[in-house]
């Protein structure tokens, strides 16, 4: 029997401070043996450690549940009571560290009623405060945020930014219409070199993409409207769109040429094949468990990517590692250890060009071995079952073991003795990024501090 320990965060950036660090250390203090993490909303049933908790209750590996609050297990009553009733069901003790509650007495039963109904007024009163907020601030065309070039004054509208950029002297505003200039004038890739080189300001592809593709840049407000709240999972949503409430650093007719000259890119260059899919996919595995690593993302429109541990995602007992990692410093992290091993990269790369290893496992090739064999005894059914059996084996592998996708090309390692600063690879889009690190690099972990190991090939 487990005593166990339930933590819940509303979003993945408060995961990121403190809060959930000390919800799960005052639960660990307080005596729960293991203790399950989820990062949603106490509004929503779809919570996959609570839901994991309640399983293990209902088989009887648990007989006491510790909180911090009452409104960790959710913020609706009628949520709150079916939970309840399932631990009363099952004779699970449920503690509560903030306000403890005796659900055998009638008048601990009261007070829990009124701790939930406090919880859920809270929490639909704050739903209404944002957007009641919100809606204020659309009617007087107020802007959220300020993209790079702009600052919110204190009215809350988008001015320009007069601040001094370290390397040249220019106003950010400046620099913002002459970063215009250049993507008038260069393809993507090459402006994200010379932005850097110029003004020392890292801009990925993706980000000088979505700083251009922002209205504010072009002078225009946008309120963008989700038809769900879920809407990073690809759901629509409808804008509102104020003209002329500012300033403008980019004009319409540069932003049409910029536009077109993107257009034509992505038709020359053909589309991505690993569309959908971040240049280390695959590679990221949990140090604790060396599971591996689920995608998400922030609760913001900037869209922030986080990994964490796939089997702790499944349940704490499967895996301790619940540390949420931003991509990009993961992203960052390995392109230093490559910058920092330069020299041996390079000489590997060009190895690499000239005798490329595209051998398979041994595992995969006794199994080939014996799928020969097998498949000259004839078409008996038992002998057709063990056939598609070690072809599912085969299969299992190669998706296991990473080969190299492609031989290294002398063209690719040259351009990788370039590569020796940070920047270049920051530049690169995540196509050539994908290509390489397929190449060079073997494995990356992340342990619990949010650390990161880089394995190489070589």
């Amino acid at each position: 029997m487990t005593i166990a320990g339930y933590a819940r965060v509303s979003s993945v950036e408060q995961s990121q401070d403190s809060s959930l660090e000390q919800q799960i250390d005052r639960l660990k203090r307080a005596g729960a043996q293991t203790v399950l993490v989820d990062v949603k909303s106490g509004r929503t049933s779809d919570r996959q450690q609570l839901n994991e908790l309640l399983k293990l209750v209902k088989t009887g590996q648990v007989t006491e549940i510790i909180i911090t609050r009452i409104d960790r297990l959710g913020r609706s009553v009628i949520g709150l009571l079916k939970i309840i009733e399932v631990l009363e069901t099952h004779k699970v003790r449920l503690r509560v560290l903030d306000s403890p509650i005796d659900l055998n007495s009638p008048f601990g039963r009261m007070n829990l009623n009124q701790i939930s109904a406090i919880a859920q007024f809270e929490s639909e009163l704050l739903s209404n405060r944002i957007k009641h907020g919100n809606a204020y601030a659309r009617s007087q065309g107020k802007a959220f945020k300020a993209p790079f070039g702009y600052i919110r004054n204190k009215d809350g509208y988008l001015e320009l930014d007069q601040s001094v950029n370290e390397k040249t002297g220019a106003t950010n505003a400046d620099v913002a219409r002459n970063i215009v200039k250049i993507l008038c004038e260069n393809p993507l890739r090459g402006s994200c070199k010379i932005i850097y080189e110029t003004y020392e300001i890292k801009f990925s592809t993706s980000g000088v993409r979505k700083w251009l593709e922002n209205p504010a840049v072009r002078g225009h407000t946008a309120y963008y409207f989700f038809q769900d709240k879920e809407f990073f999972k690809g759901k629509e949503f409808t804008t509102e769109m104020r003209y002329n409430t500012h300033e403008a650093v980019m004009s319409e007719e540069q932003y049409v040429t910029i536009v077109r000259n993107l257009s034509h890119n992505r038709s020359f260059c053909g589309a991505t094949p690993f569309k959908g899919k971040y240049p280390l996919a695959g590679l990221v595995k949990c140090g604790v468990c060396g599971g591996g690593m689920v995608r998400e993302f922030g609760n913001s429109k900037r869209r922030t990517e986080f990994l964490r541990c796939g089997k702790h995602a499944r349940g704490a007992h499967f895996c301790s590692n619940w540390k949420y990692s931003q991509l990009q410093k993961i992203n960052d992290a390995v392109i230093a250890k490559i910058v920092e091993h330069s020299k041996v990269v390079v000489d590997r790369a060009l190895a690499m060009a000239d005798s490329p290893d595209t051998s398979e496992p041994p595992e995969v090739n006794d199994l080939r071995k014996q799928l020969d064999g097998l498949k000259q005894l004839g078409q008996n059914p038992a002998i057709l079952l063990a056939v598609a059996d070690i072809e599912g084996q085969i299969e299992n592998l190669l998706a296991h073991i990473r080969i190299q996708p492609a031989p290294m090309t002398r063209d690719l390692a040259e351009l990788l003795s370039k590569a020796s600063q940070a920047f270049f690879w920051e530049s690169l889009d995540n196509d050539f990024l994908r290509d390489v690190f397929l190449r060079l690099v073997s494995k990356v972990l992340i342990d619990e501090s949010g650390n990161v190991e880089v394995e190489f090939t070589f």
